[in-house]
């Protein structure tokens, strides 16, 4: 959304804020993350091959997702951002991340809903999130082309 905030902590970073100060476990599956999970013609030639309806609509979204997103983000396919957090929660040995203090900024300006991640504990804050840090990309459209595979 902006140099330094994705769209979802962007339009409301106090409710981000809040969740993040429940005390509850959290996992925060970010865009440096989804971004190596990058639909291609390989992938979508794939899943083509279930000859589904189910399929054929997953086969739609990844040819949006990779023409529109290879454009924009001058990549090598589209990213797939909420399909990651599903693979998340069914399969978790397939990402790496850091159990960190995360706190988002409700500052205006260029900071404005900023994950400000503290990787490093130089600050007395408790960690509050596993902050991910990396997925198994061909693990990923394993798990999705065997859920696909089902309908």
């Amino acid at each position: 959304m902006t140099p330094t905030a994705e769209f979802n902590f962007f339009v409301d970073p106090h409710a981000a804020k809040a969740v993040l100060n429940l005390g509850i476990n959290i996992t925060i599956v970010p865009l440096d993350v989804t971004h190596k999970v990058l639909t291609n013609k390989k992938q979508i030639a794939r899943f083509k091959t279930l000859n589904s309806r189910v399929a054929d609509a997953c086969v739609a979204l990844m040819e949006y997702h990779e023409r529109f997103d290879v454009e924009k983000y001058d990549s090598n396919g589209g990213p797939l951002h909420d399909p990651n957090v599903i693979a998340c929660l069914l399969r978790p040995e397939l990402y790496r991340g850091k159990y960190v203090n995360v706190e988002i900024s409700t500052d205006a300006g260029l900071a404005h809903g900023m994950s400000v991640v503290d990787w490093w504990r130089v600050t007395d804050r408790k960690p509050n999130a596993t902050f991910l840090t990396s997925v198994d990309s061909e693990g990923f459209f394993d798990l999705l082309y065997s859920k696909i595979a089902l309908y």
